[in-house]
């Protein structure tokens, strides 16, 4: 039994041994003067913020890109071509930005007054575009609803309605109160 477990061992260590001999060995030993130099890069002014969609973060993307070419790692793709540094990279759709269109317009018939896009009220990027004629609305607090808090702002029914909401929380802007998670308008 003992020189069971012994030759378990054995085998194991050497099974260890032989994976380990089969992966090839890092070249390239980082420095501290390389990251920083990389780092310092990457961070500079030169690349305006990295802002998704500009020319700073494309330039970025790009640098690193050709970082992993020269390190010799592997892109998923492969296109046959060594200098290709477009196998690093992948493009993704990208929403920059959401604009008021035209037309937008709340008017409360029962105080015969129009009130004013950006001041009175804000459409939300997502909501959908349509016409809706004399719905009724119902105030909806902040929008929880929360079993664990034992909280629901939509308790009066919104159902074939226009819920109105006001923005943040019962909390105000304390970040860390019970209601931060509900905070997001989705």
């Amino acid at each position: 039994m003992n020189t069971k477990r012994s030759s378990a061992l054995l085998i194991s260590l050497l099974l260890t041994t032989a994976v380990f001999a089969q992966q090839p060995a890092f070249q390239i030993e980082p420095s501290a003067e390389k990251l920083r130099e990389h780092v310092s890069y990457l961070a500079s002014d030169r690349l305006d913020g990295r802002r998704t969609g500009t020319t700073g973060a494309n330039e970025a993307a790009r640098y690193i890109a050709v970082e992993f070419s020269r390190l010799g790692l592997k892109p998923i793709v492969q296109t046959g071509k060594k200098e290709d540094i477009s196998a690093y990279l992948q493009t993704f759709p990208y929403v920059a930005r959401v604009t008021v269109g035209q037309g937008n317009k709340l008017t409360l018939s029962t105080l015969s007054r129009t009130l004013s896009v950006g001041s009175d009220w804000t459409p939300l990027g997502f909501s959908t575009s349509s016409r809706i004629d004399a719905a009724p609305t119902v105030f909806a607090g902040f929008g929880i609803t929360s079993s664990e808090l034992k909280y629901d702002d939509y308790f009066r029914g919104v159902k074939g309605k226009v819920a109105v909401v006001l923005s943040g929380t019962p909390d105000g802007d304390n970040p860390h109160g019970q209601y931060a998670r509900y905070e997001d308008p989705r």
